[in-house]
């Protein structure tokens, strides 16, 4: 198997992942698929240089329902995530998603 399809493999193998944010009746669950380098780049484009409006990109491109759909389909919904949801949420979201199975894993240890 040449490198490439080892690394895509390896990009294969991993699953959607999910956590359940925030408790009570404000709970929400989002999952994710894995980021590849394409969509890192794209949003980091969209984002222009700001941390939050990367975060929000982020969150709007990768964040998805138990069906996988995503969460956030419209751009109205993404209007929201800029202007009426707290920073801190859509940094601790995006944080999750942008981090790798292989660090909580580490966490868990």
């Amino acid at each position: 198997m040449s490198a490439i399809q080892q690394l895509r493999a390896r990009y294969s193998a991993k699953e959607s992942r999910s956590k359940t944010f925030f408790e009570g009746e404000n709970a929400i669950e989002i999952s994710c698929a894995p980021i590849t380098v394409f969509e890192s780049d794209k949003i980091k484009k969209l984002s222009k240089g700001s941390d939050f409006l990367y975060c929000v990109e982020l969150i709007y491109l990768k964040a998805l329902d138990s069906k996988g759909d995503r969460l956030f389909p419209t751009m109205v919904e993404k209007q929201l995530l800029l202007k009426n949801v707290l920073a801190d949420d859509v940094a601790e979201i995006a944080t999750w998603i942008s981090s790798s199975d292989e660090i909580e894993d580490d966490e868990k240890n």
